[in-house]
């Protein structure tokens, strides 16, 4: 990350170059099919999403202004024509052209190149920030979809072990065994769990546009189901190694940092600005011979060497402008300081929630959808031999039911909070292509 601050205008130009022949490069591959990864998700937003598009070409607009930065002042052409020749010793003056150049106070022009590449390189960081929100966003539609359909097959699941328990109490009814009520309980369960299915397959069709949405494409394109939840493939280090890599990296703090220094570039230009530039000039006098005197200067033409200088007379202006250079300079540093602390404390509550999701993990993986297994089917083997009531059986399925989507709900939390932590940690997810100019 050191060497982005040593790059130079033309750098960044070159590095832009490349950049955007990546991007149209990745822009014919193929969309990501039904067995896709996350990672096929980002490098979708990452060609599709308007949102990354517009910070990209603020980041060129910002680039373009550099060069302009360091252009001097277009030289001014002078020309008048004496429509009445003015008669003088030594001839008829007809007409006169000159040229004149502007020449910036000491300093003022390497101000400006210097706050426009700073300026520049903060909206770099502010394209990797938008690029790496993008990417949390997909995140959060993406596990939610994904979390939706896990609800969905194991909803399916249960429900097809209850219709099982189902058709049992409705033998046992028919033969007399079992009374009507448990037929009708069981029936309520079922209804109960159909109900469910349905709420699930029908929150199917606005999930799927939202993770369009968050894609950047026309929300009415088909989208299959994701692959399984699984582990997400970015193992973070440790809190501390993670909150130094936020202050370190976080494209949000190093934006905020060139905007401070280009908002100190941006002051002392304008203490600069109290000093006049300097115009030198140079003007021929067009003279024709003269019919009445005999000089022999005669027809010679006339040079004259000038000097402009402004006179800043109006003082208040100037120390107005300072003050408030001054002030947005300040303002930058604080705003800076706030952010910081903002996102490690962002950070934290996001690393909180992370130990939280693999806590719950390990409860549900390795002890209590086990145990609730276990529970079902000690039930339903007593139910079956009529050693018990179906009512222990309904109270097992319902509580592994509910086992099973905590577990879903946890590994979803814990792969949007992964990213959500790369984001701030200023990392690409893995799988994901880096743009040119973090990979120079």
């Amino acid at each position: 990350m050191q060497e982005i601050l040593a790059w130079s205008a033309l750098g960044v130009l070159q590095i832009a170059v490349t950049l955007s022949g990546s991007h149209a490069a990745r822009a014919v591959e193929t969309e990501p099919g039904p067995d896709a990864p996350l990672a096929a998700y980002f490098e979708l937003a990452q060609r599709q999403s308007p949102a990354v598009e517009a910070a990209r070409l603020r980041w060129e607009v910002a680039l373009e202004r550099v060069p302009q930065a360091a252009g001097w002042p277009d030289p001014t052409l002078r020309y008048g024509y004496f429509t009445d020749e003015v008669e003088t010793a030594l001839g008829p003056q007809e007409h006169r052209i000159g040229l004149a150049q502007r020449f910036p106070f000491f300093g003022k022009l390497g101000l400006r190149v210097d706050s426009a590449e700073q300026a520049a390189l903060s909206a770099w960081h502010r394209y990797r920030e938008k690029r790496l929100a993008v990417f949390e966003h997909v995140a959060h539609a993406y596990y939610a979809y994904a979390y939706l359909a896990r609800a969905i097959e194991v909803t399916h699941e249960n429900l097809t072990l209850l219709e099982g328990v189902e058709n049992v109490v409705r033998t046992r009814y028919a033969t007399g065994r079992a009374p009507q009520s448990d037929l009708l309980r069981v029936q309520v369960e079922v209804g109960t769990l159909e109900d469910r299915l349905r709420s699930f397959e029908e929150m199917r069709e606005p999930w799927a546009k939202r993770l369009n949405a968050a894609l950047g494409r026309d929300v009415d394109v088909p989208l299959p189901w994701p692959v399984p939840l699984l582990d997400p493939p970015d193992a973070l280090p440790d809190n501390a190694t993670v909150l130094e890599h936020v202050r370190s990296n976080s494209p949000e703090l190093l934006a905020l940092r060139f905007e401070t220094r280009e908002a100190d570039r941006s002051l002392a230009l304008t203490r600069r600005d109290q000093f006049p530039d300097i115009t030198l000039g140079i003007e021929n006098i067009r003279t024709s011979r003269s019919d009445l005197t005999n000089f022999s200067d005669s027809g010679r033409d006339a040079w004259i060497l000038s000097v402009s200088v402004p006179i800043p007379v109006q003082r208040s202006k100037y120390r107005a402008a300072i003050r408030e250079a001054d002030a947005r300079h300040r303002g930058t540093l604080v705003t800076q300081r706030d952010r910081e602390l903002r996102l490690l404390a962002e950070t934290e509550v996001l690393l909180f929630e992370q130990r939280d999701a693999e806590r719950r993990i390990e409860l549900y993986r390795k002890s209590l959808i086990p145990l609730g297994q276990q529970a079902f089917n000690a039930a339903n083997t007593s139910f079956a031999t009529g050693a018990t009531s179906f009512v222990d059986t309904l109270d097992a399925e319902r509580v592994l039911l509910q086992f099973q989507l905590e577990l879903a709900r946890a590994r979803a939390d814990r792969g949007r909070v992964t990213t959500a932590i790369l984001a701030r940690m200023g990392m690409t997810p893995e799988g994901v292509e880096e743009p040119a100019a973090v990979a120079r």
